[in-house]
């Protein structure tokens, strides 16, 4: 259930931001060029090549997300009987952590997919060397943490005041 939690507003998000994102990296390369050139010169499909790749980055780092947070979640309340607000940043500031860090190669490959012109995945994929597979990891984790972690814990806490004032509702009434 929580992997599914993860992977469909993944795979609307992806849908939504992959064509924003290849236009904002070639106007970072190319700042001579508005977005509505790049868009015309690169046309919808180009606008669109690096969806599958990103949505294999993206879903397993959303499934691997929710799935560690989950996890985690169910340790600390094991060994505490009840989750504090802080439980909720630690156990979402780890999870994002991992999950940016596992997923880096696959972020690398759309990278280069995005930005690259007449490349494919197969050429990427053979140009990566092991060593270089993980390149960037430490700032792909530093940057997804924080992120995460806000958009979580406020999640986790909204869902707890809703939920408890469905209760109070119900006794209510």
């Amino acid at each position: 259930n929580t992997l599914v939690c993860g992977f469909v507003p993944c795979v609307l998000h992806d849908v939504v931001i992959v064509p924003f994102d290849v236009c904002k990296q070639h106007l970072q390369i190319n700042n001579k060029k508005t977005s509505i050139q790049i868009i015309n010169e690169l046309g919808f499909r180009k606008l669109f090549r690096s969806l599958p790749i990103t949505t294999m980055t993206n879903v397993p780092y959303s499934c691997g997300f929710v799935g560690l947070n989950e996890n985690i979640k169910s340790i600390i309340y094991k060994s505490n009987n009840k989750l504090e607000w802080y439980d909720y940043v630690v156990s979402s500031s780890i999870s994002a952590s991992i999950a940016a860090w596992i997923t880096t190669p696959l972020d690398l490959i759309k990278t280069k997919l995005q930005t690259t012109p007449n490349i494919c995945f197969v050429d990427i994929v053979k140009q990566i060397k092991p060593n270089n597979m993980f390149k960037g990891a430490i700032v792909r984790s530093i940057y997804y943490t924080p992120s995460s972690t806000i958009g979580w814990t406020s999640y986790e806490l909204l869902k707890l005041g809703f939920d408890k004032k469905v209760v109070e509702y119900m006794i209510e009434n």
